[in-house]
């Protein structure tokens, strides 16, 4: 019901904020927690989320987050800012491409 972790299907639709708006002015980006169908939840689903939520918001600060790849580390093309053909395996796309390996 939930989704939580890197390469979940959101990624890329989230890409824009997590990296452009968080990730590029400094902040540690942590993957989303996404609650999937929430209409479609059973009469246990609200609470079986909650649980999960709550186990979320006790790992923020352990967590690992989102590993990006760096403006200035030579990866991105100055001052495109576009992803070096090199930098990525050609068959990454999307969010992938923009994680370090």
């Amino acid at each position: 019901m939930t989704g939580r972790g890197i390469n979940s299907p959101i990624d890329d639709l989230v890409f824009p904020i997590n990296h452009g708006v968080l990730f590029y002015p400094g902040y540690d980006v942590l993957p989303p927690f996404v609650v999937y169908q929430a209409d479609r939840m059973d009469d246990d689903g609200p609470r079986a989320t909650s649980d999960m939520l709550r186990g979320r918001m006790r790992a923020l600060f352990t967590d690992e987050p989102i590993p990006y790849r760096r403006q200035n580390a030579g990866d991105y093309a100055i001052p495109s800012m576009e992803l070096r053909e090199e930098a990525a395996a050609p068959t990454l796309t999307g969010f992938a491409a923009h994680l370090q390996s």
